[in-house]
């Protein structure tokens, strides 16, 4: 079976093709103890089932099945795009090795796994845990041992639950910790909320990009309960993460054509993907949501309305920070131009040519972080507002 919208072989029992989501074929007739949810923070976000509870009134049962139904029925018409990736600019010369040539042998490639579920009844946020820091130390056995007391650093000073850099370069390692510092201690509401911070082959998700946050891995599966568990977690492709030296040539050559703001360095990466998780962090706040990590039926419904209302929290944030500039200012320039002194990146658009407004938001941390008070004013009131909503 052949995928109509990115040419991919699925298999005969695929409903979604796994790298973009499209539906391959006849809609899904979903039970009642089933609750699909598109994951909206990645492009190729395929369904993910969301199991609630079985109910023994037969009353409640039927109109917990309506509820669902709707529910499923709403996040499967609604398209919700990426707004978690970070890429290269296709424009201009790009000098260095040929990395994806280079990459397609094991030099520039993580020998941990980095996605694991389970098929499991959890009890507590708790449970959730130790199997995430087990399954970490499970993968840590590949690895050497130099890193792990980085590793170790970041999950005792930023409860941050697992961490596998593995065979990254212990300088560029302690970079990245620096940029965790960054951001965790000028922003310490959002400690507990990630779950996983790892190197990423991308031969799962199929990406292409540099890195990215993921707002929707289910990691436990129940069997007869009623609760899930959903990882946050932050992947940093190998082959620009393994190849640091081709890493930071990129990004100063995009930086020096606009594509990202000035001064990007490689490090920079870490703090655009996590300025995307503190936007994530706002909205959980928001819907009162404690953890990600055990999600009860009430939970789940929580979670799904979040995932749905997420485009549109960047747009609201973004407008409220062009008001708060526009008052300091008294400039009426056009809110996109507004955006676009950021970088190129900062008014990227999807596939469906939809502007993608948490770019926005991540980029103007990028530059904050690059040029502090030297950053565009448009960086400084977007960074400002978000902070205003996380303390």
């Amino acid at each position: 079976m052949i995928c109509s919208k990115c040419g991919r072989t699925c298999q005969d029992n695929e409903k979604f093709c796994v790298s973009c989501g499209n539906p391959v074929s006849q809609p899904v007739q979903v039970q009642v103890n089933q609750m699909p949810v598109y994951n909206n923070q990645v492009t190729y976000a395929a369904p993910v089932n969301y199991v609630v509870p079985k109910k023994k009134n037969t009353v409640l049962y039927a109109c917990s099945a309506i509820i669902l139904s709707a529910i499923v029925a709403i996040i499967v018409m609604i398209s919700i795009h990426d707004d978690s990736t970070i890429y290269f600019s296709d424009d201009g010369y790009m000098e260095g090795e040929d990395v994806t040539t280079i990459s397609s042998g094991r030099k520039y490639e993580t020998a941990i796994e980095t996605f694991h579920d389970h098929t499991v009844d959890i009890y507590s946020k708790q449970d959730t845990v130790n199997l995430l820091v087990k399954d970490s130390e499970e993968e840590r056995k590949k690895c050497p041992k130099e890193i792990e007391k980085i590793e170790n650093r970041i999950v005792n000073n930023y409860k941050i639950t697992a961490v596998n850099l593995c065979e990254l370069d212990l300088d560029f390692a302690r970079d990245i910790e620096g940029t965790i510092k960054y951001i965790y201690d000028k922003y310490p509401k959002a400690r507990g909320y990630l779950a996983n911070i790892a190197l990423d082959n991308d031969t799962l998700m199929k990406t292409g990009a540099i890195a990215y946050f993921w707002g929707g891995h289910q990691y436990t599966f129940p069997v007869n309960g009623d609760a899930i568990s959903v990882n946050l977690s932050v992947s940093l492709v190998t082959k620009y993460f393994l190849n640091p030296t081709y890493l930071e040539q990129q990004m100063k050559l995009n930086s020096n054509a606009g594509h990202f703001p000035p001064n990007a360095k490689k490090e920079g990466v870490m703090v655009h993907e996590l300025a995307h998780y503190l936007s994530f962090v706002v909205s959980l706040l928001e819907y009162d949501i404690d953890s990600t990590l055990y999600l009860d039926s009430d939970g789940i419904r929580k979670f799904n309305s979040l995932l749905m209302s997420r485009s549109n929290k960047s747009y609201e944030i973004l407008q409220t920070a062009y008001k708060n500039y526009q008052a300091k200012y008294h400039d009426n320039m056009d809110f996109d131009d507004w955006r676009a002194t950021i970088s190129k990146y900062a008014v990227s658009k999807d596939a469906n040519g939809n502007y993608q407004y948490d770019e926005t938001i991540a980029e103007a941390f990028h530059d904050v972080y690059n040029n502090g008070s030297n950053a565009k004013p448009a960086s400084i009131e977007i960074e400002a507002e978000l902070g205003r909503r996380l303390r």
